[in-house]
């Protein structure tokens, strides 16, 4: 094996062009043609080299392999038609600012791995919390996303009210936490109790009503009789409108 090479660094500008045109290419039409592109599975699979490669193709190779097979098989995520998932699409100036926060690279994780992102981070919590009316010391951090969001806040809500978890897990709870949810609730509230040792079973989904918000009554006797059971309750996940219908 050859001695391996990294991005030839002459061509960077020239290769980053390239890249940025089939990007600023599928904001500018992302209006026309399918939402979904309409090929098979298969075919779509025998335009696509699946060998295992011994040896790159190199980069100019590959943007031209992203052209021709990758970017017209795109769904079109920001297109007025789609209509599936709550998956938000980039306006320009936030794809300049992905581009910018992937050349950057940094690791907000401590002031060390980015003195700059980390700032950033708190002062755009700071904004939040005075759009919706906290307090004037806010805190929390950025996430991906709202499965990321959600498996955050439910963790935090955990080690208020558990916490030994964090160390010993939830085998030192003296009862098993409950946590309360509108039946329009994200599935990722489920799958985030499971991945904290609450269990999916111990999610308790609440009705609603014609307008798709959730019946206090019926959260206050589900959370009474879960108590008479010997249960924990511990979170009720607030909701600012229904998943399934977009009602929000």
């Amino acid at each position: 094996m050859g001695p391996s090479e990294t991005l030839d660094l002459d061509d960077l500008e020239i290769h980053l062009a390239e890249a940025i045109k089939i990007a600023a290419d599928h904001i500018r039409n992302i209006s026309t043609g399918p939402v979904v592109p309409q090929i098979p599975h298969d075919t779509l699979y025998d335009l696509i080299p699946h060998e295992l490669p011994n040896e790159g193709v190199g980069v100019e190779t590959a943007i031209e392999d992203v052209k021709r097979v990758v970017y017209p098989h795109c769904t079109k995520i920001g297109h007025p038609k789609f209509l599936a998932w709550i998956v938000t699409s980039p306006s320009p100036a936030g794809t300049v600012g992905e581009i910018l926060n992937v050349g950057l690279n940094q690791v907000p994780l401590s002031y060390k791995g980015g003195p700059a992102a980390t700032v950033l981070e708190e002062i755009v919590v700071m904004w939040f919390s005075e759009l919706f009316g906290y307090t004037d010391c806010p805190g929390g951090i950025l996430v991906s996303g709202g499965t990321s969001a959600n498996l955050t806040a439910l963790a935090v809500a955990r080690e208020v009210h558990a916490p030994q978890a964090m160390k010993i897990g939830l085998q030192g709870a003296s009862r098993p936490l409950s946590m309360y949810v509108s039946d329009q609730g994200h599935m990722s509230v489920e799958r985030s109790a499971g991945m904290l040792g609450i269990g999916a079973d111990l999610v308790r989904k609440i009705p609603t009503d014609e307008r798709y918000k959730m019946r206090v009554a019926s959260l206050q006797d589900t959370i009474a009789q879960d108590r008479r059971d010997g249960l924990k309750p511990f979170c009720v996940v607030a909701q600012a409108g229904a998943v399934n219908t977009g009602s929000i």
